[in-house]
């Protein structure tokens, strides 16, 4: 999916966007401070899970809530099939609301954040609770709406049927079957649960500013840095197409199964020293707390794209060979530049030669760079 249209209120400078077409290329122009910066970090907090970091500063009327709304086009036959019951002629509308509230405890002011959208009702009366309700009254027979209706077997558990067994058994019909919707209700919206879930089918946006100390972005220990997030998207989009990646896999699982305790069969033999170490513990808690039966220890083992995330380190030679922190912010822009020009290069297919069975490709990107030219035509020199 791509995002085609935007509008964001009451977000630091800005009152009221109005619409706003996005296309494929789009440049914002304009004077300082008129604003152009805070609609793209506008669009990173629509495209990031809770508040983003969002604080009583961003509202522009710290009375009302901030609103960003994004309109996504092109979905993909699996992203229709996933928000199907919230397009609207075939357009996914999110709206994002962000408010200021007061922790009632601790007194403390919080930025609360809720993802909302324009939801259908399936058009068959039986695939939808509310219409349910609306038909045979709050307290249906579910059973016989199942029995009735041709519903699958795991509509009924030990021959029963409740609102409980019914309403799950109707989540997985839904995801697994290809019905259909009305047209969603656009007079309001309404929220759409766990912001993940949301957040896990969104385009990706890596957001250059202008004004950093690109020692922070290319810093490996630095969290949440534009560095960090492109290097687990250049592992996730390119090293899972390698025909040796299988091997990165099996090694990491063969760690897992030296550091846990296996599950299977057949799996790699724990290290025996962590078996030693639980026993010990289990003993000690004992005496202290004698309702204590055992003690187990687990081990997380980080994905490939967490660990080119947080772990990897970046030397460069330029006459004399460094590691990137200890180079001038203007080869630090250049490494984090040249990452995205990568990134674009797969996309188009045109970093490395195909071959074999191909991944399907990761979320879309979207790259914003504010003032553009220090990327695209970095000084070669620095003048004093």
């Amino acid at each position: 999916m791509i995002l085609s249209k935007l509008r964001v209120q009451n977000f630091r400078s800005i009152k009221d966007t109005g619409d706003i077409p996005v296309t494929r290329l789009l440049a914002f122009i304009g004077e300082n401070n008129c604003g152009k910066s805070n609609i793209i970090s506008a669009v990173e907090r629509l495209l990031s899970g809770g508040s983003a970091g969002t604080t009583r500063d961003d509202f522009n009327d710290p009375a009302q809530p901030i609103i960003i709304i994004g309109r996504f086009d092109e979905l993909l036959p699996e992203e229709k099939k996933r928000w199907r019951s919230y397009l609207v002629n075939g357009s996914l509308l999110l709206q994002k609301n962000m408010v200021l509230q007061t922790d009632d405890r601790s007194g403390k002011e919080k930025v609360e954040a809720e993802f909302h959208g324009y939801r259908a009702e399936p058009k068959d009366w039986f695939f939808s609770l509310s219409k349910i309700s609306e038909k045979l009254g709050d307290r249906p027979n579910w059973k016989k709406v199942a029995e009735d209706n041709g519903l699958p077997d795991y509509f009924f558990e030990d021959g029963r049927c409740n609102k409980t067994i019914f309403s799950k058994a109707l989540s997985r019909y839904i995801d697994e079957n290809d019905i259909q919707y009305d047209e969603p209700d656009v007079s309001t919206t309404q929220a759409l649960g766990l912001q993940s879930n949301v957040v896990a089918t969104l385009p990706r946006i890596h957001f250059l500013k202008a004004i950093t100390d690109y020692s922070d972005e290319t810093d490996k220990r630095t969290s949440g840095t534009t560095f960090r997030r492109l290097m687990g998207d250049l592992s996730e989009r390119i090293l899972k197409n390698d025909p040796e990646y299988k091997k990165v896999e099996e090694a990491l699982e063969q760690i897992r199964s030296l550091l846990n305790t296996p599950g299977n069969s057949g799996r790699t033999r724990r290290l025996e020293t962590l078996s030693i170490i639980e026993t010990k513990i289990t003993e000690f808690l004992k005496k202290l707390m004698p309702s204590v039966t055992s003690v187990s220890l687990s081990v997380a083992l980080d994905d490939i794209k967490s660990i080119f995330s947080n772990g990897i380190s970046l030397s460069v030679n330029d006459g004399v060979p460094t590691d990137v922190l200890a180079k001038g912010h203007g080869l630090q822009r250049c490494i984090v530049f040249t990452l995205l020009q990568a990134l674009i290069l797969n996309e188009r297919n045109q970093l490395m030669a195909k071959s074999g069975e191909q991944l399907p490709p990761g979320p879309p990107i979207i790259l914003a760079i504010e003032e553009p030219e220090l990327y695209i035509c970095p000084p070669s020199h620095n003048t004093l």
